[in-house]
């Protein structure tokens, strides 16, 4: 999913009665993901019980929840619905101005789940989110901005062998946004809107011999449809085709009890339909080495590229920015990661302090004096480097029924354009 944020920042991502896990890598980004500069989240759905008819009903300061579960047939094929809706909104007509949210939301998930046998299972899962801001009172009928996720993904696991696993996925996502140009100083013209449509197809093979030695291979295809605004003496829309070839394959091998190692390559081709083609070889690599029961250090270092660019339109990320492809002469953004650091585990917690240095290229950015008056990008849109850096520290602890925790990190960015070179 291209952007799952809100601007109601209150909003988590996602439901989170239906969510079985969430992973975030941040310092090592696994081997089978490619295509994001800085971090990934995996979200994973739950499977519904398969056993009883469980309802659950929330509400908390956005938004109102509930998911439904239970067998279609027992211990064998069960479903999963879950829901949300922001209600602040409902009170807008009754406030001042000042105090109105102008922002509604909704989504849905659905998933289906059964189990073939004892080591293979197959699912079914669709996710659909919708946001609308509104900001004039004359125009409430009207989104200023709407954007909307979609996801429709079949995964099949099974276990080949004793020792060798495979999982298949085939999804279809769809984003979507559209502006107001009345909004944004553009009279007379149709809607704004732009929307990308992806197919995804991966098969991955994971072998674990025994405890010491884990291999993961696989292969991607993604096609993709960048549907992007041509600005002009009159709006229109142009589709660009592009196609994407992934594979990965990783280690992990623990090559003492003391040490363990994960060393891995994503090999990926970005294929344009009407512009440059791209090769790319991503690295990864983490050591990790646990001088006695209590203590572990830690190195990590990944190079990661990103085929698709997030351009800002105001000064924070937000689900309406730019997405733009690799094409007419914006090469694609990287980064390489370096980061190391230190964890001391207590009885009940842990501390840990870590320091990391990333270097990026092709970052992208709006001139200074952007002023947007036809599809020639290289007019308003410029092209730059830059670095960050970091050092964090954290605490966590208890006694008893006491918890807590603390943490401090102080970190620093920096963006240079050749545009801007006096700055």
């Amino acid at each position: 999913i291209y952007n799952p944020g809100h601007i109601n920042s209150m909003l988590t991502p996602f439901n989170g009665d239906v969510l079985k896990s969430v992973s975030f890598y941040n310092g090592f980004i696994p081997t089978q993901y490619e295509g994001r500069l800085s971090s990934v989240t995996d979200s994973r759905l739950r499977d519904g019980n398969k056993q009883a008819f469980v309802n659950t009903l929330s509400l908390d300061m956005p938004a109102a929840s509930f998911a439904s579960e239970g067998p279609l047939l027992k211990n064998k094929l069960s479903y999963l619905v879950g829901g949300r809706h922001s209600w602040l909104d409902f009170f807008d007509h009754y406030v001042s101005e000042d105090n109105r949210m102008n922002h509604s939301f909704y989504d849905m998930n659905v998933k289906l789940s059964l189990q073939l046998d004892s080591v293979t299972s197959l699912s079914f899962s669709t996710y659909n989110s919708t946001d609308d801001y509104r900001d004039d009172e004359e125009r409430r009928s009207t989104s200023t901005l709407h954007w909307n996720n979609q996801l429709y993904a079949l995964h099949f696991n099974t276990h080949v062998t004793p020792t060798i696993a495979n999982n298949t996925s085939v999804a279809y996502a769809r984003h979507a946004t559209r502006a107001n140009p009345e909004a944004f100083g553009f009279e007379n013209k149709g809607e704004l809107y732009n929307r990308i449509r992806t197919v995804h197809v991966n098969t991955q093979f994971t072998y674990t011999p025994g405890s010491f030695y884990t291999l993961r291979w696989g292969m991607k295809g993604i096609m993709e449809k960048y549907e992007l605004t041509a600005f002009g003496t009159d709006l229109k829309n142009s589709w660009e085709p592009i196609n994407q070839l992934s594979l990965y394959y990783d280690n992990r091998l623990r090559i003492t009890p003391q040490l363990y190692a994960q060393v891995g390559v994503n090999f990926l081709s970005y294929l344009p339909r009407h512009s440059r083609k791209y090769s790319s070889i991503q690295p990864r690599l983490s050591v990790k080495y646990a001088p006695g029961p209590d203590n572990m250090l830690y190195a990590n270092l990944s190079r990661t590229e990103q085929f698709f660019h997030h351009v800002r339109m105001i000064d924070i990320a937000t689900p309406y920015d730019f997405i733009m492809p690799s094409i007419e002469g914006f090469k694609p953004s990287t980064a390489t990661h370096l980061e190391v650091g230190w964890k001391h585990y207590t009885r009940h917690g842990i501390l840990e302090l870590s320091a990391y240095y990333k270097q990026r290229r092709g970052v992208l950015a709006l001139r200074p004096d952007f002023y947007l008056e036809d599809s020639n990008w290289s007019k308003w849109i410029m092209r730059g480097n830059g670095d960050s850096r970091g050092v964090g520290l954290y605490y966590y602890d208890g006694l008893g029924a006491w918890k807590w925790q603390a943490s401090y990190t102080w970190s620093k960015s920096r963006e240079w354009f050749p545009l801007l070179a006096h700055l």
